[in-house]
């Protein structure tokens, strides 16, 4: 599909006010900055296509509510996706990200975060309390490293292991068991 074509399917969106639009396997290699322009859309899916990166206006779509960039070539995502104020659902699954930008750490309304099948070789801080929230699903990515100081990470957001479980943290044999662990933690009481 080319550039005026989506311009086209863009503009007619924007003119009928859409709140949803599927750009589901179009080929798109980039997208035009004029996406910023649905403000209304609560359900944007560019699965299967070819983006590399996304434009800085993406952050104006502010009512966005589920977001699918799944099966995609993203290597990085723009720091405006933590403007996202309303976003719940954010799919990022078969990427090529090998990290996330701090302002992801802005989308305290997500309830799964999929990450799986990418590149990230550790998890930043900024997936701290997400992590403790059970949503994040980083199954399928080379990790090395969970957090710096996880233990440390949990309790500068007010809240304490419970007993007994920093050593078990603190024992996990690999990353995942860690991510386990901060899974079952989060979901506790």
């Amino acid at each position: 599909m080319d550039r005026r074509e989506i311009a086209r399917i863009i503009a007619k969106a924007r003119e009928d006010g859409a709140t949803t639009l599927d750009l589901t396997g179009k080929g798109l290699g980039t997208l035009p900055p004029e996406i910023g322009n649905l403000t209304n859309l609560r359900l944007l899916v560019l699965s299967f296509n070819d983006l590399t990166v996304l434009p800085a206006e993406i952050g104006n779509l502010t009512n966005l509510v589920n977001l699918y960039l799944n099966n995609n070539k993203l290597m990085v995502l723009s720091p405006q996706i933590g403007k996202l104020s309303s976003l719940q659902y954010l799919n990022l699954r078969d990427n090529r990200l090998m990290g996330l930008p701090r302002e992801i750490g802005n989308l305290t309304l997500l309830t799964d975060l999929d990450l799986r099948s990418n590149q990230l070789t550790e998890l930043s801080p900024q997936l701290g309390t997400l992590i403790e929230r059970g949503i994040v699903n980083v199954s399928g990515n080379p990790l090395t490293e969970l957090l710096t100081e996880p233990t440390q990470e949990i309790q500068a957001h007010g809240q304490n292991p419970p007993s007994g479980q920093e050593a078990n943290l603190e024992e996990a044999s690999s990353p995942i068991a860690s991510i386990e662990f901060l899974r079952k933690w989060g979901n506790q009481g």
